[in-house]
């Protein structure tokens, strides 16, 4: 009997995100294939993009899927990126937040309660979106219920 696929949100809280330049670029949450989700304000600037996962494996390592998740199975990650209007496939930055600190438990625990995964990063370095992996901030992926508001770290 084949075990049942679990799926969950993951969501990122991105702080003090840079800047769209309106008409110019756009910034949001990558897909395979190329397109931007788009972040929700929050009142302190912060944004924060929400995707779904799917959770194809739990053992011996998870296993998450779907169209934001990116990398390999060992090795997962998001992108949060920005690019030009005009030249669609010309990422100005492209920040990788890893999934890695999801275990199976984790996965499991929040699949059955139906709460989500959420972890929050640094938007800026130097006044710039960074480029490459991102250190997550606090506790990294955390557990939260839907109608939590975004947390985001001191």
């Amino acid at each position: 009997m084949k075990a049942r696929e679990l799926s969950l949100t993951l969501r990122v809280v991105c702080i003090r995100p840079p800047l769209a330049e309106p008409q110019r670029s756009e910034l949001g949450l990558q897909d395979a294939s190329g397109g931007l989700l788009p972040g929700a304000s929050l009142p302190d600037g912060s944004l924060v993009f929400e995707c779904e996962a799917r959770v194809p494996r739990i053992s011996p390592e998870p296993v998450l899927a779907g169209p934001h998740i990116h990398g390999r199975a060992g090795s997962p990650f998001l992108y949060v990126s920005l690019r030009d209007l005009n030249e669609p496939w010309s990422w100005r930055r492209r920040m990788k937040v890893p999934l890695t600190g999801i275990d199976g438990e984790m996965l499991l625990s929040a699949a059955e309660r139906g709460d989500l995964l959420e972890a929050a990063v640094m938007g800026t370095a130097r006044g710039e979106l960074p480029s490459g992996t991102v250190p997550l901030l606090g506790s990294g992926w955390v557990r939260r219920a839907p109608a939590e508001p975004p947390h985001v770290p001191e």
